[in-house]
C-alpha cells in the first residue's frame, strides 16, 4: 500500500482521533525504523509530522508525546 504524500493528512487524523480518545498523556512517538513510516520519508520528517504538522497539538501534548511520556514510563530524567 502506498501512503498519500507528506505530511500525511489522513495520519494527522488519526493522531487527533487518539489524542481525543485517550490523551497526549498515553502517547508515544515512534519510526517503526528501519521500517513503516521510514520506507516514505526521511527521519526528520518523521519527527516533523509531529512537530511541525500536528498544530491542533499543543507545545505540551508535543513534548509529551516526543519523549515526556516515554522518560515516566521509563524513569529517565
Amino acid at each position: 500500500a502506498k501512503w498519500p504524500d507528506y505530511p500525511y493528512p489522513h495520519g494527522q487524523q488519526q493522531l487527533r482521533q487518539l489524542r481525543d480518545q485517550v490523551g497526549a498523556h498515553k502517547l508515544l512517538w515512534g519510526t517503526d525504523s528501519p521500517f513503516g513510516m521510514s520506507m516514505w520519508c526521511t527521519y526528520r520528517q518523521a519527527l516533523d509530522f509531529v512537530r511541525r504538522h500536528c498544530d491542533f497539538l499543543s507545545q505540551d501534548e508535543k513534548d509529551l508525546i516526543l519523549g515526556g511520556n516515554a522518560a515516566k514510563l521509563f524513569d529517565i530524567e
